[in-house]
């Protein structure tokens, strides 16, 4: 597909972006590499709390549409 190639170009070239200006800003602002690293593991553990909550909140929704749907996809699941 032409359009998911269009989008993992931009996605690297922002990846990018942002690895160029995080080196930038630590070699102008050295400290700025623990405020960084401080920020990051903030993001990390609110992303790990997120997913956590999303799966169990989807896990409800499918329970509460149909008892009878949710155990078949848990028994095709496996789980």
């Amino acid at each position: 597909d032409i359009t998911l190639s269009q989008f993992m170009s931009i996605f690297i070239i922002a990846c990018s972006w942002l690895v160029a200006g995080q080196a930038v800003m630590i070699a102008v602002v050295p400290y700025m590499a623990v405020i960084n690293s401080f920020v990051l593991f903030l993001y990390v553990l609110i992303l790990r709390h997120y997913r956590w909550s999303a799966a169990d909140l989807q896990r409800l929704d499918a329970v509460s549409r149909s008892p009878i749907q949710a155990s078949m996809a848990e028994a095709l699941d496996g789980s």
